[in-house]
């Protein structure tokens, strides 16, 4: 003998009982509404945390491209590289000691 699983909205409604209102569904219905503001508000919140990864990773990226132009500026020999004549000393005068240094 075969036998088949019957739910308790099905039973009732074979022995012509109930309300006729189909129990499993209007359960179903009622957890999708109280799951689905809750899931929502999860995704919302995880899409907010990518998108400030993303923010973190895009500054990270320009701060390395900063620092490796920076990188190419670390030789002071780089700014000594002003040279000023004058044939006339009285009329002008100049020197350069390059980074800060002060000659006179």
């Amino acid at each position: 003998m075969a036998t088949s699983a019957i739910n308790g909205s099905d039973l009732l409604t074979k022995l012509g009982a109930g309300s006729g209102t189909n129990t499993k569904t209007l359960a179903e219905s009622l957890v999708e509404v109280e799951r689905k503001p809750r899931a929502d508000a999860i995704n919302a919140r995880i899409t907010k945390t990518e998108n400030r990864i993303s923010g973190l990773s895009a500054a990270m990226l320009n701060l390395d491209t900063i620092k490796k132009a920076f990188q190419t500026l670390d030789d002071p020999s780089d700014f000594n590289a002003l040279t000023i004549e004058n044939s006339n000393s009285a009329a002008f005068r100049n020197s350069s000691g390059g980074c800060g240094n002060r000659q006179s």
